[in-house]
């Protein structure tokens, strides 16, 4: 097992924050990719994103946890950990993560989803 340690992004919800992460490598990596969980859940209480789980579950495409795109799996040819620490890094710790969530990415230019955001964001920052 492997523990990684990402501090969140200035500018986000997560700014200041550290993020820790157990990684285990399948008997068959890298056929398969690697399990990546999250511990930074309050006792399995805090859901703090779509993707994050409060169970630690992460959800991205590249771990095989989301229906992406086949170009966005893991390709055991071309995969890496560090392309898995990048997309979470790049795609789950963002500024505005309301819209990670499917089909609310729909209205993030829209009036009605900048309000859904900013009164939920809201809380978080209380």
């Amino acid at each position: 097992m492997l523990q990684v340690l990402i501090t969140g992004p200035a500018d986000t919800p997560y700014m200041n924050g550290c993020f820790e992460f157990d990684v285990w490598f399948p008997n068959d990596y890298p056929t398969s990719p690697m399990h990546v969980n999250l511990e930074t859940t309050g006792n399995h209480t805090v859901r703090f994103n779509p993707n994050l789980y409060n169970d630690g579950k992460v959800c991205l495409s590249v771990l095989n946890t989301w229906h992406g795109r086949p170009e966005e799996r893991w390709n055991p040819e071309t995969s890496s950990l560090l392309q898995v620490i990048v997309s979470m890094q790049s795609l789950i710790l963002v500024p505005e993560p309301y819209f990670n969530e499917p089909g609310y990415e729909r209205s993030k230019c829209t009036q009605a989803g900048q309000q859904v955001y900013n009164f939920l964001a809201s809380d978080v920052y209380m």
